[in-house]
């Protein structure tokens, strides 16, 4: 899959907002625990780094001395993540080492990530099956590293009113669920598992014997923000472009609720909650953990 820049840039606010802070403190603690123990620098991969956004947010809220390696399929995002990347800083202010590489990510996984501290991706699972999981779960076992995960979809998306409840729609159900098995087609060589990616992934690493924690990290999207009305409309259109290629007959009756929810979105008041959850596993095998 390719994203272009500036679908990257319309959702980073959101993400940035969305992300949950309680495991990235979890993982501070564990690698803090790691250096303590006589290492003398972190080194983290970012799988799937596409603009760099997941670098940039991790870099200040983890300790140092840290080295990234990034790894993405599309040179020209890398080039300019591995910058954004190389202008963050530690949570003690040091900039950090950066390495990239370009390739394809199913055999990034199985070259396994020995050496490594922390492995990690953003918005990324949901795009891959399950045998992709397993070699990953599985590798990460054998290395001994921290996983993060974030912002995977949970296939949940509500509009809600300016005080917060819910806004239904009598076809709202039928296109999610029809925007959901799009999710599912394939978009590589073993199809997409969409929202049931986060579920799978938590119990390949639990059956590894990891110690892994879930917490959710929706995008709150109020109409009022001009940014977040902007990715609203975006991601409206997705839906409906989405539902429409996985039900062509019902195509009419789609563009009559996309219709409706268009007009109710553009009055700008009320949001859009889209569901999202964050995993973070830790190795259960050493004695800091």
């Amino acid at each position: 899959m390719v994203f272009a820049d500036s679908w990257l840039a319309l959702r980073a606010e959101a993400d940035r907002r969305a992300r949950a802070a309680v495991l990235d403190k979890q993982l501070a603690m564990h690698l803090r625990r790691r250096l303590a123990g006589g290492q003398t620098l972190l080194n983290l991969i970012d799988l799937g780094t596409g603009s760099g956004a997941n670098g940039v947010y991790l870099a200040p809220r983890l300790p140092g001395p840290q080295h990234w390696h990034l790894f993405d399929h599309d040179a020209a995002l890398l080039a300019r993540a591995t910058t954004r990347v190389a202008s963050a800083a530690d949570e003690a202010g040091r900039t950090p080492i950066v390495s990239s590489r370009c390739g394809d990510l199913a055999d990034r996984v199985g070259e396994g990530f020995h050496g490594m501290d922390l492995v990690t991706a953003s918005a990324l699972i949901d795009l891959v099956g399950d045998r992709w999981l397993r070699l990953l779960a599985d590798q990460l076992a054998a290395a001994g590293a921290a996983l993060l995960v974030t912002l995977s979809v949970d296939g949940g998306w509500r509009f809600l009113d300016a005080g917060g409840r819910p806004v239904s729609d009598p076809d709202d159900d039928k296109v999610c669920a029809l925007f959901n098995a799009h999710q599912r087609r394939d978009k590589g060589p073993e199809g997409a598992l969409g929202a049931a990616a986060a579920p799978n992934l938590v119990r390949h690493l639990q059956t590894l014997g990891l110690v892994v924690m879930t917490a959710p990290s929706p995008w709150r999207l109020a109409l009022d923000r001009a940014d977040d009305r902007a990715l609203a409309l975006a991601l409206l259109q997705g839906w409906l472009d989405a539902a429409i290629e996985q039900s062509p007959g019902e195509a009419e009756g789609i563009r009559r609720w996309g219709g409706r929810r268009r007009a109710w979105m553009e009055v700008g008041s009320g949001g859009i909650e889209v569901g999202h959850v964050d995993v973070l596993a830790l190795p259960a095998t050493r004695s800091d953990d």
